[in-house]
C-alpha cells in the first residue's frame, strides 16, 4: 500500500492527540493527588484499593462502637460509684444507730436511710442519651425501679447490651437491674430502715453487715466494667494502628508521585512540541503538493 503524505499527517495528528490526552491525565493526577481514580486506570490496583477502603470503613465503625461503649460504661461506673457512696453513708448511719439506744434518735436515722433509698432508686433510674442504664434491653419507655415506701421493684429485664468492636468480637457493656438487685442493695437498705424504726439493735447490726456485702458486690460490678474498659482501650489502639497501616498501603497504590509525574509531564510536553513541529512541516508539504 502506498503511504501518502496525508496518511502521515493523520498519523502525526493522532500522536498529538494521544500526547495531549496523556498530558491532561498527568495534570489531573497531580491536581487530585490520585494516580488511580477509576478501575480502568489499573484494575488490579483499583481492586486492592477498594479492599483497603472497605477495611478502613469497617474499622471506623468498630471505633465508633468503642466510643459509644466507653461512654456508656463510664456513665454506668459513675452511677455505680454514686450508689456505693449512698450505701457507705447508710452503713455509717446504721453504725451510728447501733451505738445509741435512744428510740427517738433511731427514728430520725431511719428517716435519713429512707431518703438514701430514694436517692439510690433515683440513681438506678438514670439514663444516658435518653436510654436507661440499668433496665437491660428495655432502655426506653420504662422506669427501671419503683419504690413504694416498702420495697423496690425492678421493671427491666436480664438482657445484656453488646457492641461489636471487631470481626466476631462483641463485648457486653451494661449492668442490668437484676445484677444490681443481686448485691442485696435494696433489701439491705430497707432492712436497716425498718430495724432503726423498730429500735431493734440486733437487726440493725445484721443490716450493717449486709450493707457491707452489698458495697462489695457493687465494687465487683465496677471492677468487671473496668476490665471491659481496658479491653476497649486496647482494641481502639489496635484498630487505629491498623487504619494507619491500611491508609499507608492505600496511599502507595493510589497516590501520585508528584516528582515522577512532573518528569513524565515534561517528557510528554517535549514530545508534544516536537510532534507539533513535525506535523506543521508535513502539512506545509501537503500544501506544496496541492499547489503543484
Amino acid at each position: 500500500m502506498r503511504v501518502t503524505q496525508s496518511m502521515i499527517t493523520r498519523s502525526l495528528l493522532d500522536s498529538i492527540n494521544q500526547l495531549r490526552t496523556s498530558m491532561d491525565n498527568i495534570q489531573t493526577s497531580i491536581a487530585t493527588g490520585k494516580e488511580i481514580r477509576k478501575a480502568s486506570d489499573d484494575p488490579q490496583s483499583y481492586l486492592q484499593g477498594t479492599r483497603f477502603r472497605e477495611a478502613i470503613s469497617r474499622n471506623n465503625q468498630y471505633l465508633k462502637n468503642i466510643d459509644n461503649a466507653k461512654s456508656w460504661i463510664q456513665e454506668t461506673l459513675t452511677a455505680l460509684d454514686d450508689v456505693r457512696s449512698f450505701v457507705v453513708d447508710a452503713k455509717s448511719t446504721g453504725i451510728q444507730g447501733a451505738d445509741i439506744s435512744n428510740r427517738g434518735t433511731r427514728s430520725t436515722l431511719a428517716n435519713t436511710v429512707d431518703q438514701i433509698i430514694e436517692d439510690v432508686v433515683a440513681t438506678a433510674n438514670k439514663s444516658y442519651l435518653g436510654r436507661n442504664l440499668f433496665a437491660g434491653s428495655l432502655t426506653q419507655d420504662v422506669t427501671p425501679f419503683d419504690w413504694d415506701g416498702t420495697s423496690v421493684t425492678y421493671n427491666g429485664n436480664t438482657t445484656t447490651l453488646t457492641r461489636q468492636i471487631g470481626e466476631s468480637l462483641n463485648v457486653e457493656i451494661n449492668v442490668t437491674g437484676s445484677q444490681l438487685e443481686s448485691t442485696g442493695l435494696f433489701s439491705s437498705l430497707v432492712e436497716l430502715r425498718d430495724a432503726l424504726q423498730a429500735d431493734d439493735t440486733d437487726a440493725i447490726n445484721t443490716a450493717i453487715g449486709n450493707l457491707g456485702d452489698a458495697a462489695d458486690g457493687i465494687t465487683s460490678l465496677s471492677t468487671a466494667l473496668g476490665s471491659i474498659l481496658n479491653q476497649l482501650d486496647l482494641s481502639q489502639q489496635h484498630l487505629e494502628a491498623a487504619n494507619v497501616n491500611l491508609q499507608g498501603y492505600l496511599s502507595k497504590i493510589e497516590d501520585t508521585d508528584v516528582a515522577e509525574a512532573i518528569t513524565h509531564y515534561n517528557n510528554r510536553e517535549i514530545a508534544y512540541q516536537a510532534a507539533l513541529m513535525t506535523t506543521s512541516r508535513a502539512m506545509k508539504l501537503n500544501i506544496m503538493e496541492f499547489i503543484k
